[in-house]
């Protein structure tokens, strides 16, 4: 497999992962409504919101790190001494 989709898809399983779990839980837990105000004091604590919350959480922490990893990977390449 070409290493550049070795970096990509996983990259993009984690973003796609956090952007589903992001919706749903605004979607399940925190209605945009009045309603959804007064619902939302109930459902957040359900263990549904609990476990999209900590997907969230989690994968943030996870894309953030890669996007750090690979600034870190590529001004460590630019600056990087000459070989030959």
């Amino acid at each position: 497999m070409h290493p550049l989709l070795l970096t990509v898809l996983p990259f993009t399983a984690l973003f796609t992962t956090h952007y589903a779990a992001t919706h749903a839980y605004s979607y399940l837990c925190v209605p945009l409504s009045v309603q959804g105000f007064f619902t939302s004091m109930i459902t957040t604590a359900s263990p549904i919101c609990s476990g999209l919350l900590t997907v969230m959480t989690t994968t943030s922490q996870g894309y953030t790190l890669a996007i750090a990893g690979g600034v870190t990977w590529f001004v460590g390449t630019m600056f990087a001494a000459p070989k030959g």
